[in-house]
């Protein structure tokens, strides 16, 4: 030990053993990693919501039944559901065991999307957020756990992520700022066991595509045409450039669905790209930044599966058979339709003549809600069938069979909602976000069910 150290040991307190001495050099650095990553976070009072309202019921035993029902889905204080004979329409209102709480409070702009994604290397998953930040041409950022007792909080996961090459839109124009993205992301499972890994697909509003982050950094176009869905009799445009994809979710036999939004003729439009998992990588950061003017080797046109007046949530089913999807039709009538995957996912080899969509284009209506909601809000689905509607600033809670059990209401509207591999649900508005854990986590998907890659068959470009 040198005559310095002997010096600053002999310092201290003869009371503290030198065994513990390390509590003065790790110390410090414990207190700056919970000051700086721990800022915004929840702290006692940041619940947001701490009650349920169950669905109204005329007799005990029916509440005692939805009661149950709620506590198979999210933690009740009362969980054994017991109710005395002279109910009052106070039962309806049930505790939570574990409420709806903050644990982010600035940072965010404006949060349009969110996904989860999963690290096997990490053992473990973490939270990545959509934020359409005008200053930065739109941001993702990575919210995280660690994995223990101290929270990590967010950092930055990509910078420029909505707009960077001024080709499409302008990046600095302030009056298009809020329609450069980034938008709705997706991951790649192709090649992993797990659905949730892989590389991240995202909507760059700003460069009107959906791109995949490769490995080397590259982003890959993954679609910039669709079908045009506001053709007029007078015109000859059948095809038009993506606008602003909210929503974007993959199906195990490797089809990427998204959500386009058309305010020409305001319109919404649900459209697939078959065999999105075998889109061929870019292979340098140079054919990267070319592809914003040119690139030739994007798959067959996106096929249109159906319109509605507005379009919003987009989740796949507990059993992977179908895709719920959610609308408005009318101004104040909210929709929650099934589009059926099975005929897709029956075409093991698609050529030339079964390249037209084989999909069920009108839709199941499984739940309709009337003259309440004006908007189609956002759903996701757990590993039982359980559903969660964010509909403004409440959320449904709906049974397997398409009950109605309760609902939950929050401090503003809701701009997004996941459910993470850590069984908590999160929420995003514009610029919090919450979470609260939940019984069930998210259906384990089947990563082995791609369907061969098709024989290469007339492409569209990006010029």
């Amino acid at each position: 030990m040198t005559r310095k150290h002997h010096v600053a040991m002999s310092s201290l307190p003869r009371s503290i053993p030198p065994s513990l001495t390390w509590i003065f050099v790790f110390g410090p650095a414990l207190a700056y990693l919970i000051a700086t990553r721990t800022s915004g976070l929840s702290v006692t009072g940041d619940l947001v919501a701490h009650q349920i309202l169950l669905s109204a019921t005329s007799s005990t035993s029916d509440l005692s039944t939805i009661c149950s029902q709620v506590s198979s889905i999210v933690s009740l204080v009362n969980h054994r559901c017991i109710f005395s004979s002279d109910t009052t329409e106070n039962d309806l209102l049930q505790e939570l065991a574990h409420p709806l709480a903050i644990v982010q409070t600035h940072g965010f702009t404006n949060v349009t999307s969110m996904t989860w994604k999963h690290d096997s290397d990490l053992n473990r998953g973490y939270l990545l957020l959509a934020d359409a930040a005008p200053a930065s041409q739109g941001r993702v950022w990575r919210w995280e756990t660690g994995g223990g007792p101290i929270a990590i909080g967010k950092t930055l996961h990509l910078n420029q992520a909505g707009c960077r090459s001024n080709v499409y839109r302008n990046c600095s124009d302030a009056s298009t700022m809020h329609e450069l993205g980034p938008g709705g992301m997706a991951i790649d499972f192709y090649g992993k066991e797990d659905f949730a890994e892989g590389r991240l697909v995202v909507s760059e509003w700003g460069e009107g595509r959906i791109v995949r982050l490769e490995e080397n950094g590259a982003r890959t176009p993954l679609v910039a045409t669709v079908p045009n869905v506001c053709v007029k009799s007078n015109s000859s445009a059948t095809t038009r450039r993506v606008e602003k994809p909210t929503m974007l979710q993959y199906t195990p036999s490797g089809d990427l669905f998204f959500i386009d939004h058309y305010k020409e003729c305001q319109q919404s439009a649900l459209f697939v790209i078959k065999h999105a998992v075998h889109a061929p990588s870019i292979g340098s950061l140079a054919e990267s930044r070319a592809a914003h003017y040119e690139w030739t080797h994007l798959g067959p046109l996106p096929e249109l599966v159906l319109t509605r007046d507005a379009l919003g949530g987009l989740a796949l089913s507990h059993d992977h058979k179908s895709l719920l999807v959610t609308a408005v039709q009318n101004g104040r009538t909210a929709l929650l339709l099934q589009v059926s995957l099975e005929n897709d996912d029956a075409l093991d080899d698609v050529d030339e003549e079964h390249s037209s969509s084989s999909l069920e284009t009108q839709p199941r209506v499984l739940l309709q809600l009337d003259n309440e909601f004006d908007e189609p809000g956002f759903i996701v689905v757990d590993q039982k069938g359980h559903i969660f509607w964010a509909l403004h600033d409440t959320i449904l809670l709906i049974d397997s069979d398409l009950t109605i059990l309760a609902r939950l209401s929050t401090i503003a509207r809701i701009h997004s909602m996941t459910l993470g591999g850590d069984n908590f649900l999160y929420v995003a508005t514009r610029t919090s976000l919450l979470r609260m854990p939940v019984k069930n986590g998210p259906s384990k998907v089947p990563t082995d069910l791609v369907r061969k890659q098709p024989t290469p068959s007339t492409k569209n470009t990006i010029k």
